[in-house]
């Protein structure tokens, strides 16, 4: 997928912008953020399931074996709030991230949140066998994980409802694009009941037509 190019300092051209990712993963996120920017980009996607994230030709890439990694030119840059922060303060004019201090770190505090959120109570609801051993302890751990998936929906739903209807206020910020895929898979594969400030938010981001693209393109049902 390649959207328009956005110019560089002085004129010269942006780097060469490639994101390796997998289909519905975390690193929608970063997808998502590209495509709302009008980034010039290209998209890499790889099979989990099939373990291609291990493949030499990837380890060459990003040696950590995961997903997502942007490569920026003869750069990668790795992990979501990174790679977050990278696009938004090279695509300006998308105001993803204020540029005022403390706007900018409370818009922060949420792309963390959602990122702490993520390996406390995400990934081991998908994945317990890779945290303990044993069926009946990895089901109790998916269990206590989908617990806190619902309590961080419930937290969400609450800000929601102080806010503009996005966690930055009136318009969706970093943090509302990664909360866009949670609200996704608390959902489809947990099958929690959304407060109705968090469904009412990914049905806004849903509609967004940047956001549809995106969806379109990895082959994902809203």
């Amino acid at each position: 997928m390649t959207l328009a190019a956005g110019s560089g300092a002085g004129g010269a051209a942006p780097p060469r912008l490639v994101l390796w990712g997998a289909r519905g993963t975390t690193s929608t996120i970063p997808h998502l953020l590209l495509a709302e920017a009008g980034a010039a980009f290209e998209t890499r996607f790889l099979s989990l399931k099939d373990g291609e994230q291990r493949r030499p030709d990837y380890l060459a890439v990003n040696p950590k074996g995961e997903v997502p990694a942007l490569v920026v030119g003869d750069k990668v840059v790795t992990e979501i709030p990174a790679i977050c922060v990278f696009i938004a303060e090279t695509h300006p004019a998308a105001g993803l991230l204020p540029s005022d201090p403390l706007e900018k770190a409370l818009a922060l505090s949420w792309l963390q949140w959602c990122s702490f959120r993520q390996a406390q109570g995400f990934f081991p609801a998908f994945m317990p066998q890779r945290f303990i051993e044993g069926e009946t302890e990895a089901a109790k751990l998916r269990a206590a994980s989908v617990g806190r998936v619902a309590e961080a929906m419930r937290q969400a739903g609450e800000a929601l409802s102080r806010s503009g209807g996005y966690l930055g206020g009136e318009r969706p910020g970093l943090a509302d694009y990664y909360l866009f895929m949670q609200e996704r898979w608390a959902v489809r594969a947990f099958r929690l009941d959304l407060p109705e400030e968090c469904r009412a938010h990914y049905a806004r981001m849903a509609a967004r037509p940047a956001v549809a693209r995106v969806m379109e393109a990895e082959g994902l049902e809203a």
